[in-house]
């Protein structure tokens, strides 16, 4: 039987539990149109709001046990681990002409639902230790075709062991 990789497992929680909440009802701005893991630039997105998962960040391990490892560091510091980028997407309907700062306000509602989906459970169904918020970023980039984008990073930390009798990888 093969494995699949808490990796796996926290990225597919990801897309298919946490961001899903988003959907503009109770504490949420916006409702998502897209959620993927297929990296794409800010203008070949056709439904917005959308967000993209991305983690194809470097990761370093400390070593538990024999065979156990931990994602990065200080299994008590809580601002390294796997890395996990969100960059979520927004785009005007109507031209932002004056000097409303229409695009920076549906930025912020996508900073906003972003991190409340994220901390609605940090342990993401009880498949890591923690989920940390360590770096944002807000990007004005694609004004000229009224699309916003929003990058947050987390570090989310979890154990494996590919030696236990049911591989944790």
């Amino acid at each position: 039987m093969a494995v699949t990789s808490k990796r796996e497992t926290i990225l597919e929680y990801l897309r298919t539990t946490t961001l899903p909440l988003i959907n503009g009802t109770g504490n949420y701005n916006l409702t998502l149109k897209t959620v993927t893991r297929n990296f794409k630039k800010a203008t070949d997105y056709i439904n917005y709001p959308a967000v993209c998962i991305i983690d194809d960040l470097p990761v370093s391990y400390k070593r538990l046990a024999s065979t156990q490892e931990h994602t990065v560091g200080s299994v008590y510091d809580v601002h390294d681990g796997m890395l996990v980028v969100l960059a979520g997407y927004v785009k005007l309907t109507t031209n932002d002409s004056g000097d409303t700062g229409k695009l920076s306000t549906e930025m912020n509602k996508m900073f906003s639902d972003l991190m409340i989906a994220m901390y609605t459970d940090i342990s993401l169904c009880g498949n890591v230790d923690s989920t940390t918020l360590i770096a944002s970023c807000n990007s004005l980039n694609w004004h000229e075709q009224g699309i916003g984008e929003v990058i947050q990073t987390y570090a989310i930390k979890y154990d494996f062991d590919p030696t236990a009798s049911t591989p944790i990888t």
